[in-house]
C-alpha cells in the first residue's frame, strides 16, 4: 500500500504541471516513404523554438499556442519537410518523409537520428543502424551486430573470435538485450564468431551503458535494445545475400496497402556441407574424426493498422544451432557427441493512441533458451559397453507489460507502467546411463524452479531551463521464489547542461538490481550456459553507478566528441568455488558450487568521436578502465582483476566512398591482454610421473596484448532492372596477428642427464589467422 501511495504521489505532481501557454497539440506519426516508423526524427517548431522527438513507434506530441505555426520535421537521410499550419484546435499529422537521393553518392549516413549528442539527456549511450553495421568487415563476410557495438568505448567482445558483450567490467549476464522487447538469453551463433542478430531485420540498435531509464530494469551493466522492421507498406521489395560459409533472404511488402505489412528475414549457416566430404572419409575408415555444424534463425513480424490511432504488431524470431562430432582416433572406443542450443522469441503489442498526449503500448511476450548436451562412448575391447551422458538446462518467460508515455507540454515528456514475468527455470538435468551396470552413476537431477519478477516505474525528461534538462526515474522491483521475496526501489537520475558552441556537461547516477545469473565455463570448452535464479541461498545481485561526460557536437561536420567517466560498485557477485566446474561436478546441486558474497569495482575514462556525413565517416574509441573483483573464500580474500581487465582499449573503424560504386572499410584494434591465472610452482607426485601446479594468486599473469586489422572492399552497382547489387570481398586479421584464444598448462616429458621427468609448460593457442571472404548480396 506504501508503494501506491507514493506512486501516486509521483504521478499527481508530474500530472499537475502547469501548461499555461500550451492551447493545443500536434501529434501523429512519422515514417519514411515505404511506411518504415522513424525513430527519433525531430519536430521543431521555428517561433516558439520548442520541439520534440519521435519514440520507438515513430508516435510525437508537440504542444503549442493557437495561431500560425511553422513546422520542421527532419531525420537524418531524409528530405527534411517545412510545414505551416494554423493551430486552433487539436491536429493529427501522419507525415511522410523521402530518403535523400545523392548523384555520385558522395555523402553516406551511419547515424541514427537528426539530435546532436549535446542535446540529448542520456549518458553512455551509442546509437547504430543497419547501415553503418554493414560496413564494418567481419570474420565471415556476414555483418554483425556485436561486432559493430565492440567497436565502441567501454564495450568487448572479450576474447579473439568471441561475440559477447563485456560491458564496463560487467559479465555477459548483466546485459539486458531486447529484441522487440523480448529478452534474448544467448546472443551467439557458432560459438561467438557470429551474433544471432540479422542486420536485414534490423530497423535501430540502441546500447545504454550508463545512466539507465527507469523503464529498463533487472540488469547491471547495460541495456541493448533492437528493433526490428515493421515491412513495406506500398510495395513488395526483398533482398537476397549468398557468403562462403552462409546464406541471407529477407522479404517484406503490403497485405493490404497503407494497413497490413509482413517482414521476414532468415539466415542459415552450411558448414556442414564443407565438412561432408569428412564425414565420408570418417565413415570409410579413412579418417578417425568428424565434426558438422548447422545455424540457421529467422525473424518474421506482422503489423496491423486498425486506425491512426490503433496498430497491432506480432513479432517472432527462433534460432537454433547444432553441432556433431565423432572421434575413433582410440583403439579401444569411439565417442560421439552432439551440443544443440537456440533462443525463441514472441511478441505481441497493441499501440493506442489515447489522447494527442497519451499514447499506450500492450505486450505479451515470451522468450526462451534451451541447451543440451550430449556424449557417448563406446568401448569395443571385449564387451561393447556404451555409456551415455547427458545435460539439459533451459529458461522460459512470459512476460506482461503496460506502458504510458505522456506529453503534457514540450518541457516534459513523462513514461510509466508496469510490467511483470513468470519465469520457468531448468537450471540442469544430468544423466549417465550404460550397459555396464557395475559403472552407473546416478547423478541429481534438479526441478524446475518458478519464479515471479515485477516492476513498477516512472520516469520525466523534463527541460527545466532552456539550457538545463534531467530525466528523473524511479523503478521498484520484487523478485518471488519459493515463498522468498526480495524487493528493491531503484532510483534514477541524469542531468544536461548546455553551454555555447554546442558544449554539453552531462551527469548520471543509477541504482540497479538484478535476480538472474548466469553460470558458464571459465575456460574455452564447449559452450555452456546456465542460467539460474535468485534462491533462499542466492541473493540478488547489486550496482549502483556513477558518471559524468564532456560532450561537443560540431553540426557542420556531422560529428560529435565526448569524453565520459564512470565509477560502478557491484554487490552480491557469484563465482566458481576454486577447484570446482560444471562439468568436473556435474553429480553436485550448482548452489554448492558458488560462492555469493562477491564484490566488483569497475571505474574508468572513455573517449569517443564520431562522424555521421561525408565521403570518411567512422568512429574513433579508447578506453582506460580497471576492474576487479573480491571474495572471501577466492584469492585469500584480496581483491583481483577481472578475467577481461584490460586496461587500454583502442578501436578506429572508417568507411571512405572511393567512387560512386567503390567504397572501403576498415578497421583496427588495440586492446591490453586478458588476465589469467598461472601457478607460482609446482610438486611431483610420489609416482613421479607428473607435475602438479601450484597456484596462489588468481589471475596473476596477462596474456600479449590484443591486436587486428581488417578490411573490406564494397561494389554496389544497379542491375539493369534498377536493382542494387553489393559484392563485399574482405581479409580478417589483415596481418596474421597471432593473437592468443587460450592458454593451458601441459606436461612436457623432459628426459636429461639419464633421468627424465615431466614439467609444466604454458601452451598458448591462437584461433584465427588470416581469413577472407567474399559475399554477394541483391537488392530486388
Amino acid at each position: 500500500m506504501n508503494l501506491k501511495h507514493i506512486i501516486f504521489v509521483i504521478l499527481l505532481c508530474f500530472f499537475s504541471i502547469s501548461v499555461r501557454a500550451q492551447k493545443n497539440t500536434i501529434s501523429g506519426y512519422i515514417n519514411d516513404e515505404n511506411g518504415e516508423a522513424l525513430i527519433g526524427a525531430t519536430v521543431y517548431e521555428t517561433t516558439t523554438l520548442t520541439g520534440t522527438t519521435t519514440n520507438q513507434y515513430g508516435f510525437f506530441s508537440l504542444a503549442l499556442p493557437s495561431g500560425t505555426r511553422q513546422l520542421k520535421i527532419a531525420y537524418i537521410g531524409f528530405e527534411s519537410r517545412d510545414l505551416q499550419i494554423s493551430l486552433s484546435r487539436d491536429t493529427t499529422l501522419n507525415i511522410r518523409l523521402l530518403e535523400e537521393v545523392y548523384q555520385q553518392q558522395e555523402i553516406v549516413i551511419i547515424a541514427s537520428d537528426d539530435e546532436p549528442a549535446s542535446e540529448r539527456v542520456q549518458l553512455g549511450s551509442v546509437k547504430l543502424t543497419p547501415a553503418q553495421i554493414k560496413k564494418i568487415p567481419s570474420i565471415t563476410g556476414e555483418p554483425d551486430v556485436l561486432k559493430a557495438l565492440s567497436m565502441t568505448p567501454g564495450v568487448s567482445n572479450g576474447r579473439e573470435g568471441a561475440a559477447g558483450l563485456y560491458v564496463r567490467g560487467g559479465t555477459p549476464d548483466q546485459n539486458l538485450i531486447l529484441l522487440d522487447e523480448a529478452v534474448v538469453y544467448n546472443p551467439n551463433h557458432l560459438f561467438g564468431l557470429l551474433s544471432v542478430f540479422n542486420p536485414d531485420a534490423i530497423k535501430s540498435i540502441e546500447l545504454t551503458k550508463g545512466g539507465f531509464p527507469a523503464r529498463y530494469g533487472g540488469r547491471l551493466s547495460s541495456v541493448l535494445d533492437i528493433a526490428t522492421r515493421e515491412g513495406n507498406t506500398e510495395k513488395l521489395r526483398g533482398n537476397f545475400g549468398l557468403g562462403i560459409t552462409s546464406s541471407r533472404f529477407s522479404l517484406d511488402g503490403p497485405i493490404k496497402k497503407d494497413k497490413t505489412s509482413f517482414m521476414f528475414s532468415g539466415r542459415s549457416a552450411y558448414l556442414d556441407v564443407i565438412s561432408f566430404p569428412l564425414y565420408l572419409l570418417y565413415k570409410s575408415g579413412s579418417a578417425e574424426q568428424y565434426f558438422s555444424y548447422t545455424m540457421y534463425d529467422v525473424n518474421t513480424k506482422l503489423s496491423h493498422k486498425f486506425s491512426d490511432k490503433n496498430r497491432l504488431i506480432v513479432s517472432f524470431y527462433t534460432g537454433k544451432d547444432n553441432y556433431r562430432g565423432a572421434d575413433k582416433s582410440s583403439v579401444s572406443e569411439e565417442s560421439k557427441f552432439a551440443l544443440v542450443w537456440g533462443n525463441t522469441t514472441a511478441t505481441i503489442r497493441n499501440t493506442t493512441i489515447l489522447s494527442p498526449k497519451l499514447f499506450w503500448k500492450n505486450m505479451l511476450i515470451y522468450s526462451k533458451f534451451a541447451y543440451q548436451l550430449k556424449a557417448s562412448t563406446e568401448e569395443r575391447i571385449t564387451i561393447p559397453i556404451r555409456s551415455e551422458f547427458k545435460s539439459l538446462s533451459g529458461l522460459n518467460d512470459y512476460t506482461f507489460k503496460s506502458a504510458f508515455d505522456y506529453i503534457p507540454s514540450p518541457n516534459h515528456y513523462i513514461k510509466f507502467g508496469v510490467e511483470a514475468t513468470r519465469h520457468l527455470f531448468a537450471p540442469q538435468t544430468n544423466e549417465l546411463t550404460s550397459t555396464d551396470t557395475s559403472e552407473i552413476a546416478v547423478f541429481e537431477n534438479i526441478e524446475s524452479i518458478p519464479a515471479v519478477e515485477t516492476a513498477i516505474f516512472v520516469e520525466d525528461e523534463w527541460r527545466i531551463t532552456k539550457h538545463f534538462k534531467a530525466n528523473i526515474g524511479l523503478r521498484h522491483s520484487s523478485f518471488t521464489v519459493n515463498e522468498k521475496i526480495y524487493a528493491s526501489f531503484e532510483p534514477r537520475l541524469s542531468l544536461l547542461f548546455n553551454f555555447p558552441k554546442n558544449y554539453a556537461l552531462k551527469a548520471a547516477y543509477s541504482s540497479t538490481q538484478q535476480y538472474l545469473h548466469l553460470l558458464t565455463n571459465t575456460g574455452a570448452g564447449l559452450q555452456n550456459d546456465i542460467w539460474v535464479p535468485t534462491t533462499e541461498r542466492i541473493t540478488p545481485q547489486q550496482a549502483v553507478q556513477y558518471s559524468m561526460a564532456l560532450v561537443r557536437s560540431l553540426p557542420q561536420y556531422s560529428t560529435d566528441i565526448s569524453i565520459e567517466g564512470y565509477y560502478k560498485k557491484s554487490k552480491q557477485l557469484i563465482d566458481f568455488k576454486e577447484g570446482v566446474s560444471l562439468q568436473l561436478n556435474a553429480d553436485q546441486n550448482w548452489q554448492d558450487l558458488i560462492e555469493t558474497d562477491g564484490e566488483g569495482t569497475s571505474y574508468g575514462v572513455e573517449l569517443q568521436t564520431q562522424k555521421n556525413k561525408g565521403k570518411l565517416t567512422g568512429i574513433l574509441a579508447y578506453t582506460l578502465s580497471w576492474h576487479t573483483r573480491q571474495f572471501e573464500r577466492i584469492n585469500n580474500g584480496e581483491k583481483y582483476p577481472f578475467q577481461y581487465d584490460n586496461r587500454h582499449s583502442f578501436s578506429v573503424t572508417a568507411n571512405y566512398i572511393l567512387s560512386k560504386h567503390w567504397d572501403v572499410s576498415g578497421t583496427w584494434v588495440y586492446r591490453s591482454g586478458n588476465p589469467i591465472s598461472l601457478p607460482v610452482a609446482a610438486y611431483d607426485t610420489p609416482s613421479g610421473e607428473q607435475s602438479i601446479p601450484a597456484f596462489v594468486d588468481r589471475n596473476n599473469f596477462r596474456l600479449p596484448d590484443y591486436h587486428r586489422a581488417d578490411i573490406a572492399f564494397n561494389h554496389t552497382k544497379a542491375t539493369k532492372r534498377q536493382r542494387e547489387r553489393t559484392w563485399t570481398m574482405g581479409i580478417y586479421n589483415l596481418y596474421y596477428r597471432r593473437n592468443i584464444y587460450y592458454a593451458r598448462l601441459i606436461n612436457k616429458y623432459i628426459y636429461e642427464d639419464g633421468a627424465n621427468y615431466f614439467e609444466p609448460q604454458l601452451k598458448a593457442f591462437s584461433l584465427l589467422p588470416i581469413v577472407p571472404s567474399v559475399s554477394y548480396s541483391l537488392g530486388f
